[in-house]
């Protein structure tokens, strides 16, 4: 070996347990450490926090140097799995990793070829190489609606709050996010907000020409329009703000789509529904079903999470308990 091993996910408490495994391996551990973090560390810890994991990680491994990556992937939150495929994927072939094997039943080791350049694989990628868009994850694992684009989730919760005045249901929820996300690209190089502009203006024109939506509104003038959709949503609108709103849908400025869109992207309205959105996203991504599914019957389970997590401050509470719950680990065996 001519560099050192990071053990990924990093953090404190992880870690510290790593530091004995560096005394038996007689190799030196970079995420090992018994009460002094390194520089080192800390980057490592930062750099994989949470989101996308951005390339300047991988120039940091091979600045260390690093010789092997140890990924843990029991460790991995569910949420934060495309993070990390997708930056070991686009490593992998850029040919900066390599590949080596899986050991022990959810470990896989990855060699940095700059600092090992002779390792040499043992077995195929455990995934595929290839990027894949949102809408694809999303229909294989609705737990990629709490990923990278949550924005976008909850920005399609609150269309749908504002136009109809109640929570979405899971499938019709899912079919809409699933659409929303098509050519847009977890992880990509490129600044993705373009597209999900585009996309979010296209499928916003479909959306007021849904029957459900024509029912409520076809008959309403543009100031009724905005009245029901500001009643909807929870908001007290200024005079000024609702005579702007209105004006503007007056003069062609803007339909009723992306008036939609503006105001599911207002601030207040996004603050005062946070914690609700972020509940019932869990139910989605985690659960696949609606809160008042079976086994729950009711949204019993649902307002409690609620005053949890207002009551706590700490919406981490939500990931610990939906992973951890007999529901989700009975659903993870099929």
């Amino acid at each position: 070996m001519r560099g050192g091993i990071v053990f990924l996910p990093a953090d404190a408490g992880l870690n510290h347990r790593r530091t004995l495994r560096a005394a038996d391996h007689m190799k030196p551990l970079i995420t090992g450490t018994s009460g002094f973090n390194s520089p080192y560390q800390g980057r490592i810890e930062y750099d994989t926090s949470s989101g996308p994991i951005k390339g300047d990680f991988m120039k940091l491994l091979e600045e260390i140097p690093t010789s092997y990556v140890v990924v843990e992937n029991h460790l991995v939150a569910p949420v934060r799995r495309v993070d990390f495929e997708t930056f070991l994927a686009r490593a992998v072939a850029s040919g900066r990793l390599r590949y080596i094997n899986h050991f022990d039943g959810h470990t896989d080791l990855y060699a940095v070829t700059k600092t090992e350049p002779d390792a040499r694989s043992e077995a195929p990628m455990p995934f595929a190489i290839e990027i894949r868009e949102w809408a694809s994850l999303v229909q294989e694992d609705p737990i990629n609606l709490l990923g990278e684009y949550r924005s976008l989730s909850e920005t399609l919760y609150r269309i749908y709050l504002a136009s109809y005045g109640t929570m979405p249901r899971y499938a019709d929820f899912l079919r809409d996010a699933v659409a929303l996300g098509r050519g847009v690209f977890p992880g990509a190089l490129e600044d993705q907000n373009a597209k999900i502009e585009a996309n979010l203006q296209e499928w916003s024109d479909e959306w007021v020409q849904r029957p459900a939506f024509r029912a409520l509104y076809d008959g309403a003038s543009d100031a009724e329009f905005v009245e029901r959709i500001a009643a909807n949503a929870g908001m007290t609108l200024s005079n000024a703000e609702r005579a702007e709103i209105i004006q503007t849908l007056g003069n062609g400025g803007a339909t009723r789509g992306r008036t939609l869109i503006a105001l599911a992207k207002n601030e207040r309205f996004r603050k005062n529904e946070e914690i609700r959105t972020l509940v019932l996203l869990h139910y989605f991504g985690y659960l696949h079903r609606n809160p008042d599914d079976p086994p729950d019957g009711n949204l019993n389970g649902f307002n409690f999470w609620l005053k949890e997590v207002e009551s706590s401050g700490d919406p981490g509470r939500l990931q610990k308990a939906f992973t951890a719950s007999s529901e989700y680990a009975e659903r993870r065996k099929k």
